[in-house]
Order: structure tokens, then sequence, then C-alpha cells
């Protein structure tokens, strides 16, 4: 699927571009370059799904595609970096999926065992780190890359 707007690429099954909010198209033939985006602003997105964990929004945005349910994603900058119930940091992103309304209560409840009720996220557990934790996260991370900075300056050598 691309976007006739903007030209961005897109996976099978997301129908809109979340930038230029218009439908996409299946590029096939030098033809279809030609033709005019179609506008959607008669198509009401509803929010069905959102997560800080990326694997978790390509799992559901599969879960969609699979059982023939239209949506398109968005993602946006939080600053904020997470770390989840393993430890591991995630981006400072929050990934959403967007359902014609028409369709969002067959796809909450597609979903209904990848979101968390409370809170809305797949993953309860991620919380932003609180300024002490990110100050000791970023220490830890320049003394590991000066490490790595010195194991490969001794190898040159």
């Amino acid at each position: 699927m691309i976007c006739p707007n903007c030209n961005r690429k897109f996976k099978k099954g997301i129908i809109l571009c979340p930038k230029c909010h218009v439908t996409l198209r299946q590029v096939e033939s030098s033809a279809d370059e030609h033709r005019q985006p179609i506008k959607r602003d008669d198509l009401k997105l509803e929010e069905v799904f959102r997560t800080w964990n990326s694997y978790d929004f390509i799992d559901a945005c599969k879960t969609l595609k699979d059982a023939g349910i239209e949506f398109t994603g968005d993602e946006s900058y939080t600053g904020d970096l997470r770390i989840d119930s393993q430890g591991r940091g995630q981006a400072p992103y929050i990934w959403k999926i967007l359902v014609p309304a028409e369709q969002k209560e067959k796809a909450l409840t597609l979903l209904s065992g990848k979101i968390d009720i409370n809170t809305g996220f797949a993953d309860a557990e991620l919380k932003p780190l609180k300024p002490e934790q990110r100050k000791i996260f970023w220490i830890v991370m320049a003394i590991v890359a000066l490490i790595w900075a010195l194991i490969i300056w001794k190898l040159n050598f």
C-alpha cells in the first residue's frame, strides 16, 4: 500500500495515511500513479489500541489484518524513557491503532486480551522513569559506551 500524497509505503491492511489522511492504494501499474488522492473526510476513526511496546503494536495489527478489519496506525513521541517488567528499555513512543467507527466494537473484542482494562495500555508494567532513575540510566549508558570505545580502541592497536 502506498500514500498517493506523500508516497510513504505501508503494509497491506492499513487503509489511511496517518500524516496525510488520504486513502492508501495498492501499487499496480504506472497508470495508477496519476490517480488523485481520495480524501476520506467522512471517515470517522476511533482509537482501539495504544501501547509503548512496538512488538505488541505489530501483534495487534496482525490480529486486525487477519480478521479483515480496516485500520491505520499512528505513533507519537513522548520523551519518556520507559522500562518494561523485565527491565528492558522501551523507546519513548506510543503506538496507536485507529479503526473506522463502525468496526470499533469488533476490533475491541478481538484485542480485548491484549489491552489492560485500567490503563488502556498493552503492558501495564511500563512506567516512566523517575528523574533519579533516568540519571542513573544515562550514567550507566555512558559507562557502557566508554567501555565499548576502549575495547574498539585497543583492538585497533
